[in-house]
């Protein structure tokens, strides 16, 4: 008997991974750009992109290679002992759901003040430097959001198991 709910979930998981790598080509590409540009409003996005590429590509890599094992190993816990794997699972969701409940409302404030400080800053760097935190913020809000949305699924499909 195999725990359905979660391999749907990791599935999902790894291909966010994926897709999150792809886009850290992209960003490589955009740094590459910020490197041999002259614009000082570009190269002030340098960091925030960067960090972000480094985000990405970190991130990615840990979805594409860890979720296989995790599957794995709560699959074979599940086999042993059902109810009390699922009901771990469900503990463990339950908190990573308000992680990312709290995450979405940090990220949507931070650009709300990225975006702020855009229009406070007179000097190209600088305001450079705050449009690319909002591209940073925006990225981690979308990340967070997608990895929100497919736990709260996995946590109703936890929740009707468990109840």
């Amino acid at each position: 008997m195999e725990f359905t709910q979660l391999q749907i979930w990791a599935k999902g998981e790894i291909a966010q991974g994926k897709r999150m790598l792809s886009i850290s080509v992209l960003l490589i590409l955009l740094v590459i750009l910020a490197l041999k540009s002259e614009n000082t409003l570009f190269r002030g996005m340098m960091i925030p992109i960067s960090l972000l590429l480094i985000l990405n590509t970190g991130y990615g890599i840990y979805l594409v290679t860890n979720r296989v094992k995790y599957t794995e190993e709560i699959n074979r816990q599940f086999k042993k002992d059902a109810a009390k794997t699922v009901a771990a699972e469900y503990t463990k969701v339950k908190s990573e759901k308000k992680n990312y409940t709290v995450l979405r409302m940090v990220w949507a404030a931070s650009i709300v003040i990225s975006i702020i400080f855009c229009f406070i800053f007179t000097k190209d760097y600088d305001r450079g430097l705050s449009l690319g935190c909002t591209g940073l913020f925006f990225g981690l809000l979308c990340i967070d959001t997608f990895l929100h949305d497919r736990l709260s699924i996995y946590f109703k499909n936890l929740e009707s198991l468990v109840i």
